[in-house]
């Protein structure tokens, strides 16, 4: 085998194992924009060779526990603090209520409160029935008020 092929084999391997560790923990966050593969891939790049750094120092750490406490850190000092826990949502449960289909009283009026969500279609609705204090649109309370 020729001198040059050699010397490239025997280089080439640590350039595999480089490839190998950035993509074994790719940054997959899709983007429109063109340089995020670029500007994704110079992370991995950069957090690999912190990594092989910091074992040489004798650590013994895997990649993947590395580019955790390395997210953990960068996040904690640059990240936007959390407020607390988002709305919870509050599924409610479609029980039969016989008042609403008794066809006695049921009158729609124009409701003071905010826009709610009409039982029926689920979009907008500033009406309200009387009796069961639902939102509904003037074209929905019929067919929501009678069982099928």
């Amino acid at each position: 085998m020729p001198q040059p092929l050699k010397t490239y084999n025997v280089h080439m391997d640590g350039v595999d194992l480089f490839d190998q560790f950035v993509s074994r923990y790719r940054i997959r966050i899709c983007s429109k924009i063109w340089w995020w593969p670029l500007f994704s891939w110079g992370i991995g790049a950069a957090l690999v060779n912190r990594w092989r750094l910091y074992r040489a120092l004798g650590h013994d750490i895997s990649l993947l526990q590395f580019t955790h406490e390395c997210s953990q850190e960068i996040l904690g000092k640059f990240g936007i603090p959390s407020i607390g826990p988002g709305r919870s949502l509050v599924l409610q449960k479609n029980t039969f209520n016989q008042q609403s289909y008794d066809r006695k009283d049921h009158w729609l009026y124009k409701s003071d409160k905010q826009f709610g969500r009409c039982k029926n279609c689920g979009r907008r609705s500033i009406y309200r029935c009387e009796k069961c204090q639902v939102p509904l649109h003037p074209e929905c309370h019929k067919t929501y008020h009678i069982v099928s």
